[in-house]
């Protein structure tokens, strides 16, 4: 009951690369019935621009090598995909008769990767590119990141605002108004302050508002 109601396809295939049983998560992945799948090759599946690199892995598994490797898929339905595969060597009496094996469909997963991936380098290039001073700060107001624009700014390398306290680098007569506006964030989404006096690497005072 376990294997037939698994989302992530289980499979066995002889030494030639056939079916010779699946699960039901197999069959969801192919978008293929079962009687057609059992008369067919896995390598009808394969995209073109993998294949090689997936007969090469078969072929080790084959050689009694466990393999696991994510590949390019087609479905029966046309529908492109990106599989995780794992192939173990089925033996008998010592010797190996065919393979199982396990395909995860991590096409959404690895959607999700590709558009994190483009969103960070926005964010990288934003941070690095832009003139403005941008850091993140915990609730206690301490710098856990801050772009590297600190140094033409302030004088200050990014690595040691790290762990140190924003309002330490505030004037004494500006800090209590800008922790006040701080610990608003608290129940508004965004405050914005009006010019205050920080504290460079000289040791001189220079205006700055933040948003």
């Amino acid at each position: 009951e376990f294997i037939e109601r698994i989302t992530d396809g289980l499979f066995s295939l002889n030494l030639q690369g056939d079916f010779v049983s699946l699960n039901k998560g197999l069959i969801g992945i192919a978008e293929t019935p079962e009687p057609e799948l059992l008369t067919m090759n896995f390598l009808q599946f394969c995209s073109q621009e993998h294949r090689e690199i997936i007969v090469k892995k078969f072929s080790e598994a084959i050689g009694g090598k466990n393999q696991k490797f994510e590949a390019n898929f087609i479905s029966g339905k046309g529908r492109n995909m990106v599989l995780e595969i794992s192939l173990v060597p089925l033996k008998n009496d010592g010797k190996i008769t065919g393979l199982y094996g396990i395909a995860k469909d991590i096409s959404r997963l690895k959607e999700f990767e590709n558009a994190l991936s483009q969103s960070e380098r926005k964010f990288k290039a934003l941070v690095q590119e832009g003139s403005d001073l941008i850091g993140i700060l915990d609730l206690e107001g301490k710098y856990k990141f801050v772009s590297e624009t600190s140094y033409p700014i302030l004088g200050f390398t990014p690595e040691e605002f790290i762990g140190q306290t924003a309002f330490d680098f505030i004037h004494p007569e500006d800090k209590e108004r800008l922790i006040k506006q701080f610990s608003e964030l608290e129940i508004k989404k965004q405050i914005e302050t009006k010019p205050f006096r920080f504290k460079n690497a000289k040791g001189e005072w220079r205006w700055v508002e933040t948003k």
